[in-house]
């Protein structure tokens, strides 16, 4: 926890506004397979519900809603670190699952920013998310088509319900430096220039509300109404940067085995070449199929047009999650893949002619062969 020191670089409470009333949201998403049957889920009881995203208690306008919204649950408190946490669950169609973890925070801002920094850097709470989901999985696992072994990204939130003594601008501006700190979790204030970076991807509509977005942390300031639809979009931002990692990953493992294969072919080409290079192609095709009909299903979950502010808000956690250059790196090596698929299609079909045109060129020896035995 951050104690009060009189140097210079040291957060000091007494410069920042009162945090009487928030909560830490501490996210665990994990991709656990190809897709999930969330139809199969919602008629095998009633404790999963959809969970369409909503503005201020009301459901979300046209722009801004799932295409298929996926399944939430609330589960059993869980104690870690000596303090209580709500959970909640959610379950995306394209495989994957978000384990929610929420502390209330009550007291001081130092006390608060102590809290949330002790959390965030002990094990403890992706240890008991890891353990959640295992029991999940075991409870789900006829809705996952082709489950693997689960691959996480964490996030945390920091959100302060508006108060009406703190507005965005006081935050920006007297209290920046603690603002930066606490989101990182730091206990010193940080160089003017990485305050800045920190700090770079702030939002607000009103004068009430804030929202600056950290790569692996976001701060919230409005009410618990209002940054809802906030929550919702982090998180589906998580799920998509967890498939995109996931693809990545995929396509990796697939291009070493494509090179293994060439590289220990034994043999002439004519002989082992057209087969090999055909069931290697029909296999890449599939994968190919799959994960782009995999990743258009999971980059359009989201529908989220115009010129609204959490269309501009969704941008922003894009770019500071840079989901544009996953979708970049992905693309391009799916393009390689294309690539490759082409020359192992030009590659069967060359070992399948030097095959027909090594029998044409036996059958006319053994026509030879024969005419010169008759004579």
């Amino acid at each position: 926890m951050i104690t009060s020191t009189t140097t210079a670089n040291t957060i000091r409470a007494i410069e920042a506004p009162p945090f009487n009333d928030g909560f830490l949201h501490a996210y665990f998403v994990f991709d656990v397979g190809e897709s999930i049957d969330l139809g199969e889920l919602e008629r095998a009881g009633t404790r999963y519900q959809r969970a369409q995203l909503k503005v201020q208690g009301q459901v979300s306008p046209r722009y801004l809603q799932f295409r298929e919204a996926p399944i939430a649950a609330n589960l059993d408190e869980q104690l870690v670190e000596n303090s209580s946490f709500r959970t909640d669950l959610k379950i995306y169609p394209y495989g994957t699952i978000v384990v929610r973890f929420t502390l209330d925070l009550r007291g001081g801002w130092e006390e608060c920013a102590g809290k949330c920094t002790q959390l965030r850097r002990s094990p403890n709470l992706e240890n008991r998310a890891k353990s959640v989901l295992d029991n999940v999985i075991k409870e789900i696992s006829q809705a996952i088509n082709k489950a693997y072994e689960p691959l996480m990204e964490d996030y945390f939130v920091i959100h302060m319900v508006s108060q009406t003594e703190v507005t965005s601008s006081s935050l920006l501006n007297e209290c920046r430096a603690q603002l930066a700190a606490l989101i990182v979790g730091e206990t010193q204030l940080l160089s003017p220039l990485e305050e800045q970076e920190v700090l770079k991807y702030s939002y607000s509509y009103f004068e009430s509300d804030l929202t600056v977005v950290h790569w692996d942390s976001c701060f919230i300031l409005d009410t618990v109404a209002g940054a809802q639809p906030i929550l919702d979009i982090l998180e589906f931002a998580n799920t998509q940067l967890v498939e995109l990692r996931y693809y990545d990953n995929w396509l990796d493992r697939e291009f070493d085995k494509i090179y293994k294969r060439d590289i220990n072919a034994a043999g002439p080409a004519w002989l082992h070449g057209g087969v090999s290079a055909a069931k290697s192609a029909e296999k890449l095709r599939l994968m190919l199929v799959d994960l782009r009909e995999l990743s258009d299903e999971a980059n359009n979950a989201l529908k989220i047009m115009g010129d609204a502010f959490y269309a501009r808000l969704y941008r922003g956690i894009s770019s500071r999650f840079g989901l544009t250059n996953w979708h970049e790196q992905v693309e391009s090596k799916l393009n390689s893949a294309d690539q490759i698929y082409r020359y192992m299609i030009d590659q069967a079909h060359v070992a399948r002619s030097q095959f027909f045109e090594i029998i044409i060129i036996a059958l006319i020896a053994i026509e030879i062969l024969l005419s010169l035995i008759g004579h």
